[in-house]
């Protein structure tokens, strides 16, 4: 064979040898370029699930800080409004007391006993909000100021009514009228056995019960009978009412039961602003 023949051969086998290379070769760099690939993009996946996962936290923790803003914002006015109104409760009682003594007329007095009951009422619908709200310790210095007020509430106005029934009987006693002044002088005397009676019976160690219950029967009966004779505008149902329960002619703020529950009132409200201040100003709530 000449040199033609074998270069002609050689160049063959190179061809039959190099093709099945560069493919083998072309496969390997694909494999390498499709890995390349998977990794990339298990990387995006990866750097995405954790974008995810942080645009999550960020919006989890700006609701819970949201959520915790609004709830807190609910107590603060609850706190206030309860303090509002426990201290407009406690002012009209001592109106009360002021303006029996002054020559107001039956219809402003008795709106203002209203007005009383009206602001307790409200009291107490605040006082429910905080029991909802919380926490128990605020709750529960809210129960004991309302408690307290419910004396002063029951106290004041009972008090003022008889001290203003008082007053209208004593200047009924000075009327020019005697169907007027009779009626009213006979009637201070019978309530002042009524008092006679309540107090002996409280002081007497040598009368019965029953002998006590005699007593004060006998005397009411007697205040109810004079009663009777007044003229209907003299004096209004609850100045009747408080007259015949023989309530002591002290004023209100001079009653040992009533200055107790006034202090006891300002100790509750005391606890109340610490510890609503200490729930308010919290970072765990």
């Amino acid at each position: 064979m000449d040199l033609q023949g074998v270069g002609a051969i050689a160049a063959a086998v190179v061809a039959a040898v190099g093709i099945p290379s560069a493919l083998i070769i072309g496969r390997w760099q694909m494999q390498g370029a499709m890995r390349n690939a998977e990794e990339t993009a298990r990387a995006g996946i990866a750097q995405a699930e954790a974008n995810y996962r942080a645009a999550l936290d960020a919006v989890k923790t700006t609701a819970i800080e949201t959520h915790r803003q609004w709830r807190r914002g609910i107590q603060r006015d609850a706190y206030a409004t309860f303090l509002i109104v426990a201290h407009q409760t406690r002012e009209d009682c001592e109106r009360c007391e002021l303006e029996c003594e002054e020559d107001v007329s039956d219809g402003e007095f008795t709106a203002l006993k209203i007005n009383v009951r009206d602001h307790l009422k409200q009291l107490k619908e605040a006082q429910t909000i905080i029991e909802l709200e919380g926490p128990d310790a605020v709750a529960s210095a809210a129960a004991a100021m309302v408690n307290e007020l419910e004396i002063l509430v029951m106290t004041y106005p009972s008090q003022a009514d008889y001290s203003r029934a008082w007053g209208k009987l004593l200047r009924a006693t000075t009327h020019s009228d005697t169907r007027v002044s009779s009626p009213a002088s006979d009637y201070l005397s019978a309530l002042y056995r009524l008092k006679q009676a309540f107090t002996s019976s409280d002081q007497s160690h040598s009368m019965t019960e029953e002998q006590r219950a005699q007593e004060i029967r006998e005397a009411r009966a007697e205040c109810s009978r004079i009663e009777g004779s007044l003229d209907d505008d003299t004096l209004s149902d609850d100045e009747r009412f408080a007259l015949r329960q023989g309530n002591s002619p002290s004023p209100p703020s001079n009653s040992q039961h009533c200055l107790q529950a006034i202090q006891a009132f300002q100790q509750a409200e005391e606890r109340f602003v610490r510890v609503a201040k200490d729930e308010l100003h919290s970072t765990n709530s």
